[in-house]
């Protein structure tokens, strides 16, 4: 976000490169960096000693439960504000699938670019280290 008097002071040229790495292409960004750190403190605790648990079939289905009262909910309250639930979750469900369709093969290289932008170390897709500036 960016106050708007600021950014009706930024020049065009400005705008667009705040609007490049903004978005969808950051929250992209964002999501697979908690994925690194989810898999780097997965890793720290067992070397601590911690144990996990695999989720049973019984609990999966308890959390797929909870997750569709979730959505019925919310789509109830959406439809009670106009909107047209069903056909927002259908958009919902193919921009996913679309999204993951075009991450498969492009992803990894956008990611890499990108985080080597960024100081820090983070392991690419490929399990490989990327040591940023």
């Amino acid at each position: 976000m960016v106050n708007p008097s600021i950014w009706d002071e930024m020049s065009a040229e400005d705008r667009a490169a705040v609007e490049d790495v903004s978005g969808e292409r950051l929250s992209r960004l964002f999501g697979y960096m908690m994925d690194v750190s989810d898999e780097r403190g997965v890793e720290f605790a067992k070397e601590q000693g911690h144990t996990f648990t695999a989720l049973g079939d019984e609990d999966l289905e308890t959390l797929r439960g909870i997750s569709s009262d979730l959505v019925d909910n919310w789509s109830e309250n959406v439809s009670e504000r106009g909107v047209d639930a069903q056909a927002a979750l259908e958009y919902f469900h193919q921009q996913l699938e679309e999204a993951a369709t075009r991450e498969r093969g492009i992803l990894s290289a956008t990611i890499i670019i990108t985080l080597r932008q960024v100081e820090g170390d983070y392991a690419d897709p490929d399990d490989s280290l990327v040591k940023c500036r």
